[in-house]
């Protein structure tokens, strides 16, 4: 199964990861970019040992986001969800978010639906957009990055126009064909968690 969590930014995509990476012992580096520093893909296992998962992109300690927006090319990301995707005669689940994967069906979508077919889970967080935009501005201002007021609208601007992309894709992916699901933001780490263990035990969720 592959497993593509979209969101725009703020929305909680990173938080859920982070849940799956523990949840399912995601701790061996599996492949790694030509120099060595980047993670490009992990691997973990179902705790029932039934089948092994995949977790597509960086998330080393040092990094406070991460995932495949560390990976520059959707043509690479896209080679990868397909390589691992085909893994152990498909028995076995990619998990994978990124910002900038998660806003279109694209090259991604269009060459990895007719693969996996209903296999291939677009997940969307459904965050608010204001709540995404509240999160946004606090971990900037965590951060202590400029929060003139120029820098704030910017901000904002940007958060809004991802969050209007990611719902175009939201029905772009029903007008292509593809298996969607709803993620409620106040529980998904949990729910994401609870729908890969049952496709785990049961070969669908």
């Amino acid at each position: 199964m592959i497993f593509q969590l979209r969101g725009t930014s703020g929305s909680g995509k990173t938080t859920v990861a982070r849940r799956i990476i523990h949840a399912f012992n995601v701790d061996k580096a599996v492949e790694l970019t030509g120099n060595g520093r980047k993670v490009l893909a992990y691997r973990g296992n179902v705790p029932d040992g039934s089948m092994p998962i995949y977790v597509l992109g960086d998330y080393s300690a040092n990094r406070s986001a991460g995932g495949c927006d560390t990976i520059p090319k959707i043509t690479d990301l896209t080679d990868l969800v397909i390589k691992y995707g085909k893994k152990h005669n498909r028995r076995c689940i990619v998990f994978f978010e990124g910002l900038l994967a998660g806003h279109s069906w694209g090259e991604l979508g269009e060459r990895v639906h007719p693969i996996f077919g209903a296999s291939y889970i677009n997940a969307f967080l459904d965050t608010s957009e204001d709540e995404c935009l509240r999160r946004v501005l606090e971990r900037r201002a965590g951060k202590g990055t400029d929060t003139s007021e120029e820098r704030l609208e910017k901000i904002e601007r940007n958060v809004r126009a991802d969050y209007h992309r990611v719902e175009l894709c939201y029905t772009r992916v029903i007008a292509r064909g593809g298996m969607r699901i709803d993620v409620p933001s106040k529980t998904a780490p949990k729910f994401v968690e609870n729908y890969l263990r049952q496709w785990a035990a049961n070969g669908t969720a």
